[in-house]
């Protein structure tokens, strides 16, 4: 395949990669690992198109770094002071506060507040957040099974928490178990409510099919924005 050397120019602060080769069409991207912008574009194409098209797309560029960077921070934890933590969609800053009695968490304005031991790993002050995070979730439970029973005329035998690495939620129809993913915690509420209720909804329907989607519509109009907005998170930060 031909093509040229890659180039480089700005727009704004914004430093952009352009690589010409022998293609039909234009495709931009941001890297997941730096937010590093890359055009490839036809030989054809000229530098002021290439900085046109560019332009035209700044505000999704802007809003792909700003969700990549979010999911790096998210999965990427040293639980340091000062760190960043989402709970429900706001932000908090971590504040290690060192003690000899038993650990806890607690929120103060926008500070998590994690009392642990000076000696604590990192691994254990992962495990006591951990446990706060399910705690929190396991509180809007109970609200959420009220509010769809009586809407959806049918309830779980059980809803659970667990930590799940390619899924927000499961469910067993014949046991009419529940789980739900313990990352939920850190996205708005609204998303919470979208994946129980998608959860609930495979009461009616195992598969992923045409009825299942009629329901969806039905109970829950704004799912797919909901849907939408889940892919602002890491699937599994916690």
């Amino acid at each position: 395949m031909m093509f040229q050397l890659p180039t480089t120019f700005t727009i704004g602060d914004l430093r952009v990669i352009a690589l010409k080769k022998n293609i039909k069409y234009m495709y931009l991207s941001v890297s997941s690992l730096d937010g590093e912008v890359k055009v490839t574009a036809p030989l054809r194409v000229k530098d002021e198109v290439i900085k046109q098209f560019v332009t035209s797309k700044l505000a999704w560029i802007h809003k792909e770094q700003a969700r990549l960077q979010r999911k790096k921070q998210l999965s990427h934890k040293q639980y340091i002071t000062g760190e960043e933590h989402f709970l429900l969609d706001k932000l908090y800053f971590l504040n290690i506060i060192l003690t000899s009695l038993p650990p806890k968490v607690t929120l103060t304005g926008c500070y998590l507040n994690l009392y642990v031991d000076p000696l604590a790993s990192l691994h254990q002050k992962e495990r006591i957040l951990y446990r706060f995070y399910r705690q929190e979730l396991q509180k809007l439970i109970p609200d959420l099974v009220a509010k769809w029973r009586a809407i959806m005329h049918i309830q779980p035998h059980e809803v659970r928490i667990k930590k799940m690495k390619t899924k927000w939620g499961t469910c067993n129809p014949l046991a009419k178990r529940i789980w739900l993913n313990l990352a939920l915690i850190q996205t708005p509420l609204p998303c919470v409510e979208y994946v129980f209720v998608h959860e609930m909804v495979h009461l009616f329907e195992a598969n992923h099919g045409p009825f299942f989607y009629q329901l969806m519509d039905l109970y829950l109009p704004t799912w797919r924005v909901c849907e939408d907005m889940l892919k602002e998170f890491a699937l599994h930060p916690c």
